[in-house]
């Protein structure tokens, strides 16, 4: 069995045999009932994918999907034409400034669809590429956005910069809504849900269906998805470890399960964690690995957030659903970015209890903050000599 470690592309997902946990069901609930959403999700977590899937959707590439759930749909609900689209990913905007990068992005997609964009201006390149695509294909414009909160996220910690990348992105969103007539599907992601006084106050029709329940599984596998997808794997597991799969399962669930995005009880296993597992058959802290929250630490050492409290923290959804970069909430943060999941959620009351998700997270995270209040200790002690 492949593994689609490190793996984004649904088409090379597909046409080179790696294993695929179907998720086109929530894709074309979202097609069906709306037009413009957003989806807050950890790193890592499959966001990426699910831009592909709407990408090769809209592509009208249909034969990809013949053995998915949304190749099962007849004509009449689904009739698989072709749109243009306007397709940006922000996680790689590195080394030049942010307008400079969102304009090369607007060409390089005029350029492939035989346009000339002439404005300096982004935001005008922006709204001209929207109007020609669609007088030149007599169709309305697909809009995807990955990790639209990138740029902001990389210079948090320097507030003037991070206020300053605002703006510029808010110029940039601004425009989706005044081309409503232009526009056929909208799809942002990341990993933090600023508050629409922010970079969404030109986008306050987005449907946010972060902590709907019905999306609680459209990224990562729930208990179900792991074991029909990947019960070969979990068998070379089981006798790897030397343990009998039911144990085996139980093991799995500990170190990488319980991410809870809802109200709803349903949980889901960490993809980026789980897949490498099977694929070196060793428990380690994968995600963590891929990347240390270093961001994070400051937070909560400049605020003296007491981590302890936050283990077992209550909070009503509005704390942890949006905010703002001058005022940042570690709790809302550790939430978003998967450091923190709902562990229980309260009807009567309308709060949720929140928790560390699974062993990965737990003991990866209170290493890390141990070790950075080692260093910050032992660093004032020298200071002090």
């Amino acid at each position: 069995m492949k593994y689609p470690v490190g793996i984004s592309t649904l088409s090379t997902i597909i046409n080179d045999g790696y294993s695929y946990v179907d998720k086109t069901q929530f894709a074309w609930r979202m097609i069906s009932n709306g037009r413009y959403y957003f989806l807050s999700r950890p790193r890592r977590f499959g966001k990426s994918m699910m831009v592909s899937t709407f990408n090769e959707i809209f592509k009208g590439n249909r034969p990809l999907f013949k053995n998915l759930y949304m190749g099962q749909l007849d004509s009449t609900q689904y009739d698989w034409q072709e749109y243009p689209i306007i397709r940006i990913d922000f996680s790689i905007a590195k080394g030049i400034t942010l307008e400079d990068y969102m304009n090369l992005s607007l060409v390089e997609i005029s350029k492939n669809y035989g346009i000339t964009l002439g404005a300096e201006a982004y935001a005008l390149n922006f709204r001209i590429l929207i109007e020609a695509l669609y007088r030149k294909y007599q169709k309305p414009v697909v809009i995807l956005i990955d990790e639209y909160d990138k740029p902001i996220l990389d210079v948090i910690d320097d507030l003037p910069l991070a206020i300053e990348r605002r703006e510029i992105l808010k110029g940039f969103y601004t425009v989706i809504k005044s081309q409503d007539e232009y526009i056929r599907f909208v799809f942002l992601t990341g990993v933090t849900k600023f508050a629409k006084t922010g970079v969404f106050s030109g986008l306050n029709h987005l449907t946010d269906i972060t902590m709907n329940p019905h999306y609680a599984a459209i990224c990562g596998m729930t208990q179900e998805e792991l074991a029909q997808n990947y019960l070969e794997g979990i068998h070379a597991l089981a006798e790897s470890e030397g343990l009998t799969v039911a144990d085996c399962l139980d093991k799995i669930k500990f170190w990488y399960n319980g991410y809870r995005f809802s109200e709803s009880p349903l949980s889901v296993y960490n993809p980026f964690s789980t897949l490498l597992l099977l694929n070196e058959l060793s428990f380690k802290n994968y995600w963590f690995e891929s990347g240390t929250p270093t961001f994070l630490i400051k937070l909560i050492q400049s605020q003296n957030f007491n981590i302890l409290e936050a283990e077992h923290a209550e909070a009503l959804a509005s704390r942890f659903s949006t905010f703002e970069i001058d005022s940042l909430d570690p709790l809302a943060v550790l939430f978003q970015a998967g450091y923190l999941t709902i562990q229980d959620y309260d009807k009567d009351w309308d709060f949720y209890r929140l928790g560390y998700p699974n062993y990965e997270v737990e003991h990866s995270f209170k290493n890390i903050l141990l070790n950075a209040y080692a260093f910050e200790h032992s660093a004032d002690i020298s200071v002090k000599l």
